[in-house]
């Protein structure tokens, strides 16, 4: 798994050749693309969103019994969006400029959600 600021989208060709390379023995899957696709930013600028925050997984850990991705997002509330002014709808920065802000990040989190499947049981534990 490899997670962080690519400063790309999904669908830019640096992100395309770490899904495709396959140097080093794997591809890698990029579920954000999903999320891109439906318009889904973590980052914007010049009112377009962007989706530069990233997780992509190697094919063998999203086909692993082990662990299980079970949802993908953007993690955008409203107190971490601007409500007013020029860059309202935009996650609520620390500093425009340099004034402090009193916000969080230019950018949104991106978080996932990992779950271990359930063992079958044993009838005699019942």
């Amino acid at each position: 798994m490899v997670m962080g600021d690519f400063n790309d989208d999904p669908v830019n060709y640096s992100i395309q050749v770490l899904e495709n390379g396959k140097k080093y023995g794997d591809t890698l899957c990029n579920p954000m693309r999903i999320l891109y696709k439906k318009g889904i930013g973590s980052i914007a600028h010049q009112d377009r969103w962007h989706l530069f925050d990233e997780i992509l997984f190697t094919s063998n850990f999203l086909t692993s019994k082990s662990l299980q991705l079970k949802k993908i997002g953007v993690f955008n509330p409203s107190f971490m969006t601007q409500q007013i002014g020029t860059y309202k709808g935009y996650p609520l920065r620390s500093f425009s400029g340099t004034s402090y802000t009193n916000g969080y990040s230019d950018h949104y989190p991106v978080y996932m959600d990992l779950t271990k499947p359930l063992a079958p049981r044993n009838p005699t534990q019942y």
